[in-house]
């Protein structure tokens, strides 16, 4: 009896042709936000909108949820999110230029996985690590 080839999964670029393309147009403009992913993907998917909207929405709880506990959340060929502490500093107010202390703080980051980083590549698009609570460059290079 003869089992049936692997499937494996599309490349970014052929998933990318098979969205509607006004809505990847949108995604690409802007910051997308939670209903915009589900539109996206229940239209993709064939599902209703809010069922997928509350998939995203358990998806990034368990990250929120695993980074906490453990200092980071890996997904293995996308990336990780790391817990990183800034250290008290002093800084400067912008409007008038006084000194102010800066209190210790926590940040969430992300590094790009390799399997991510070699797919945008390939489409001519180069990926910065960045610190997704102020939405800067990170500070530290991922490890």
């Amino acid at each position: 009896m003869n089992k049936p080839p692997k499937k494996h999964p599309p490349s970014p670029s052929t998933c990318l042709a098979t969205i509607d393309a006004k809505a990847v147009a949108a995604l690409a403009s802007t910051p997308a936000n939670l209903t915009q992913l589900a539109q996206v993907l229940s239209k993709r998917h064939r599902m209703p909108a809010q069922v997928v909207q509350r998939i995203l929405a358990d998806a990034f709880e368990l990250i929120e949820i695993g980074t906490l506990a453990h200092g980071r959340f890996v997904v293995r060929g996308f990336g990780m999110w790391r817990m990183r502490v800034a250290s008290p500093r002093t800084g400067r107010n912008p409007r008038q230029g006084t000194p102010v202390h800066l209190a210790t703080r926590a940040l969430l980051t992300f590094a790009h996985g390799k399997d991510r980083r070699a797919s945008f590549s390939e489409l001519g698009l180069e990926l910065a690590e960045t610190n997704s609570a102020a939405g800067a460059p990170a500070a530290e290079a991922a490890t």
